[in-house]
């Protein structure tokens, strides 16, 4: 006997799913160390250290103040709704057909990667989080521009804009384009599939040296050198 989804299921059925893998992170009363910190003294500078600009500027940015609120629950709120959106753009990108069943079966194995466990438990984290792994999306799926170096161009923004939130996420980029190469396959060229990993593996060099010299050399001190250096290169 098969089992078919509609659409409507479908979307209904993903949001459901979301809700509730989120409701744990929402009812949860403690707070990590990370979060005790910057709770405490509303100081986010430390992500400077880890070479990680982009997160300071936008959760001050929310927050209206360079000295941040706790912003429990609306950083778990905002986060989770921005994963079930980009993670429903992700599937219609990796299953092009109509097969909803398949769709929601992707969507419960993105949403249920242990890459965000641990991030999404931080209630400062969350975001800076969930926008890295927007960007890793966007990075590998999105649409190719006729014009090959505005495309260029475009992904090595988003590219350098993920590492200025979460260097890490670089991981999830790498199993995302093994997923689309895999997924062309079929409709693609040999040829085509070399030209665009090759492509991309520039894309994730060139934009590593930029962000390299032009904020990893600023903002690693010497106290932090060390670590530093593991941080860049992981």
């Amino acid at each position: 006997m098969s089992i078919t989804i509609h659409k409507k299921h479908y979307v209904l059925l993903t949001s459901i799913i979301t809700f509730i893998y989120s409701i744990p992170f929402l009812l949860s009363p403690y707070d990590f160390v990370d979060d005790m910190y910057r709770a405490s003294n509303g100081d986010l500078f430390v992500w400077f250290l880890n070479v990680r600009p982009f997160s300071v500027w936008l959760i001050r940015l929310l927050n209206g103040s360079a000295i941040v609120s706790d912003p429990y629950p609306f950083s778990f709120i905002i986060a989770f709704l921005a994963l079930y959106l980009i993670f429903l753009y992700t599937t219609d990108k990796i299953i092009r057909s109509e097969n909803y069943l398949l769709k929601l079966t992707i969507f419960i194995f993105l949403l249920c990667n242990p890459f965000f466990l641990q991030n999404l438990s931080y209630k400062y984290d969350c975001i800076i989080m969930t926008c890295s792994v927007a960007l890793a999306c966007l990075f590998v799926f999105k649409e190719n521009n006729q014009n090959v170096c505005i495309d260029y161009i475009i992904r090595s923004c988003l590219l350098f804009s993920l590492y200025c939130f979460y260097q890490c996420a670089l991981t999830l980029v790498i199993g995302l384009l093994a997923v689309k190469l895999l997924n062309d396959s079929d409709q693609v060229a040999f040829s085509g599939l070399f030209r665009e990993l090759f492509l991309r593996l520039c894309n994730i060099l060139t934009t590593f040296f930029i962000y390299k010299i032009c904020v990893v050399n600023f903002l690693i001190t010497n106290d932090y050198g060390p670590l530093g250096k593991i941080i860049v290169l992981n």
